[in-house]
C-alpha cells in the first residue's frame, strides 16, 4: 500500500512541477498595438544593410538577421511599437 501511495505522490508531483514549466516554451507574440511586421521589414530593406535571412519575435522585440554583400552577419533587435532599431546596427549607419 506503501508503495501506491508514494507512485502517487511522485506522479502529482511531477504533474505539478510539468504544469509549472509548461509557460517556459510558449511562443512569445508581439502587443496587439504593435507596428505591423510588414512595416518593419520595409524600414529594415530601406537601410540597405543586406538580405533579411531570419525573423524571430523573442524577449519583447524583433530579432532581425542580415547578411550583407560582403557576407557579414547583422543581427538587430527592432522595437515592435515604434520600430527603432535598438542593437545590432553595423558601426558608421545611421541610427
Amino acid at each position: 500500500m506503501r508503495r501506491i501511495w508514494a507512485a502517487m505522490a511522485a506522479v502529482m508531483i511531477g504533474l505539478a512541477l510539468g504544469s509549472a514549466r509548461a509557460g517556459w516554451f510558449t511562443d512569445e507574440r508581439p502587443p496587439l498595438d504593435a507596428k505591423k511586421l510588414s512595416e518593419v521589414i520595409q524600414a529594415v530593406e530601406a537601410r540597405g544593410l543586406g538580405a533579411i535571412t531570419e525573423i524571430e519575435f523573442d524577449d519583447g522585440v524583433w530579432k532581425i538577421e542580415l547578411h550583407g554583400a560582403d557576407g557579414t552577419e547583422i543581427n538587430l533587435k527592432v522595437d515592435p511599437m515604434s520600430g527603432e532599431i535598438r542593437s545590432g546596427l553595423p558601426a558608421g549607419a545611421a541610427r
